[in-house]
């Protein structure tokens, strides 16, 4: 994905002088991705500038194994733009193209920095994908900037998540462009050249005097900074567009920039990784290795190759090599699928828990519930959803449950129906959902409260958020509520605050449940923050295949809660555990 420049971390097994690359997105309407405000997510592929005089490669004759597809990026490569596309030099069906749809340098007004698109490219690998419904089609990457270069750093990690909002200017750099993809690139890397940009680092270690003078400061970017940015343009990109957030980047650069403690992991966010890279076309890889090579794709902050969050790979024509044509990738379709909301087979994407007087509830983002020591009254699983399914609530009364999704249809089983905001038209999907003693609450991404058959206290709509609501709380002392966004902050609504993760929180804030005397928040990476309520455990310190997507307490006086991870796995503390979604000991 690297541009020719000069090398400063010397890529694994780098064979010649390099060059980096930026990344891209999608979204999906009507059967198929475009690019949108509200859109999904895109994935990007980097091409390097073809150096002369390389030795011509021979096809091998495809992709492999099923699901693995040939793919490229950046600058552009030899692909046929009619009919069936086939990737150059290796052969197999044309997988898939991303490329450079914009850069921080250029929207921040530095100057006429080159962008690395090739429109037939783009063309050609959405051709394949949506006629001959081969490989993943086109996407995007953004070029990013590190804190060092924010025009208003201040040194605190709320002003790097707001430097983060260059997903705005990602989402106007792929508004005209025609895009397959469900996620969106973030290219971070250390190129050491400025091709793309008025400094050698991309502003991700050191500050500099202004956005677009190359002179430093004297400053220093922290990896907390740093790790602050790419969940501010995460959370950005959820809030404006429903995009799914991806990174590409390689392990050196990855600790240079994030070290390897807390920081340098991620949660909930996909990944193209580009590393063990070969000039010889002639032995491509199959899936995430080269047959005979011993040299395999390795991914970075804590994703590895088995993760759901690994879906692309750069292995040939940037970060040190140099192979006459430009960059070569594999993706895998089913992985790069799901991140547009469809789970892969047998992987059930579970979007929430909820707690009921003998046990507990999973939800699926199809709609499907899954019942453990309690019982079941039915789902939503089968039915023709316009979105996906992204909370429960448990109706205390009766046992029952409802079902909210993302456009604010609410599905009721064994509890009343009180109405949904499906036909309020939300300015922003909706996040999620808590019954209250008399009825039920529904939030929304933008902070509006929509309450059916109970009292509304207020709403965060029209606040300045810093981030997109992902939680809401009942306080049954009160019947007020509090909202959560993704960054840790806490909004009371005739309920008293007790604190927030605000500023603690290195990974996304997923959701929050009330207990009888205050209220808990749990994050993405499995960490629970307790606040005037005991603390009984986390999963912080586990190593998690999925995110965690939701938070439910136990009833009764111990306060136990279980949190729930987005591939079915559940965890209780000082509660039991009577079954997870995915295993098969679960109904519905």
């Amino acid at each position: 994905m690297r541009l020719p420049a000069r090398r400063t971390h010397p890529a694994p097994h780098a064979l010649a002088p390099a060059d980096s690359k930026p990344c891209r997105r999608r979204e999906r309407r009507a059967g198929r991705w475009r690019t949108a405000l509200a859109g999904a997510v895109a994935l990007v592929a980097c091409v390097t500038l073809a150096t002369p005089g390389q030795a011509n490669a021979t096809s091998t004759g495809g992709d492999s194994p099923a699901g693995f597809y040939f793919a490229t990026d950046s600058t552009g490569v030899p692909v046929a733009t009619r009919g069936l596309a086939t990737t150059p030099a290796v052969g197999g069906g044309y997988g898939g193209y991303t490329g450079m749809a914009g850069d921080w340098a250029r929207s921040a007004g530095c100057g006429s920095y080159p962008l690395a698109w090739s429109a037939a490219d783009a063309a050609a690998a959405n051709r394949d994908a949506t006629t001959y419904h081969t490989g993943v089609g086109a996407g995007a990457y953004w070029f990013m900037g590190g804190p060092g270069v924010d025009p208003h750093y201040n040194g605190t990690a709320a002003e790097a998540a707001a430097w983060g909002r260059q997903a705005g200017w990602a989402l106007s750099a792929i508004r005209p462009l025609t895009l397959d993809q469900p996620v969106l690139w973030m290219d971070v890397e250390l190129p050491g050249s400025t091709v793309f940009d008025p400094v050698t680092d991309n502003g991700w270690t050191k500050v500099y005097r202004s956005a677009c003078d190359a002179q430093p400061s004297g400053a220093r970017v922290t990896p907390a900074l740093a790790r602050a940015e790419i969940y501010g343009f995460a959370y950005a990109l959820e809030a404006r567009s429903g995009l799914a957030a991806g990174v590409y980047s390689d392990p050196a650069f990855w600790a240079a920039i994030f070290g390897t403690g807390p920081a340098a992991r991620l949660s909930g966010i996909y990944e193209w990784t580009a590393n063990d890279q070969t000039a010889a076309l002639t032995r491509p890889p199959s899936g995430w290795c080269r047959p005979g090579l011993q040299a395999c794709a390795r991914f970075f902050g804590g994703v590895t190759a088995s993760s759901r969050f690994a879906v692309a790979w750069q292995w040939s024509g940037g970060e040190g090599t140099a192979n006459g044509i430009g960059d070569f990738d594999t993706v895998e379709q089913p992985r790069m699928a799901a991140a547009g909301g469809r789970p892969p087979p047998g992987e059930p994407a579970t979007a929430g828990v909820g707690a009921t007087a003998t046990g507990y509830l999973e939800v699926t983002s199809a709609g499907g519930v899954y019942n453990f020591h309690t019982p079941w009254y039915g789902s939503a699983a089968g039915r023709e959803l316009t979105s996906p399914v992204v909370g429960m609530a448990v109706d205390q009364a009766t046992g029952g449950y409802w079902l909210v999704t993302a456009a604010g249809n609410v599905y009721n089983f064994h509890a009343p129906w009180y109405g949904s905001a499906a036909g309020r038209h939300p300015t922003s999907r909706v996040t999620a959902i808590v019954a209250t003693t008399t009825g039920y609450l529904l939030a929304t991404a933008h902070g509006n409260v929509y309450g059916f058959h109970t009292a509304w206290h207020g709403s965060e709509a029209g606040g300045r958020l810093r981030a997109p609501v992902t939680g809401i709380a009942a306080d049954l002392a009160t019947g007020g509520y509090w909202l959560v966004t993704a960054a840790g902050q806490i909004y009371g609504f005739d309920a008293p605050l007790h604190g927030s993760p605000a500023g603690l929180s290195l990974a996304p804030v997923v959701g929050m449940a009330a207990t009888r005397t205050g209220y808990l928040v749990a994050s993405a990476a499995g960490n629970v923050y307790d606040f005037h309520t005991p603390f009984h455990g986390s999963d912080a310190r586990s190593t998690l295949a999925s995110p965690v997507v939701g938070v439910a307490v136990a009833p009764g006086a111990a306060g136990g809660y279980w949190l729930a991870a987005g591939d079915g796995m559940l965890s209780g503390f000082d509660t039991p555990v009577y079954g997870r979604a995915h295993t098969s000991d679960g109904g519905g």
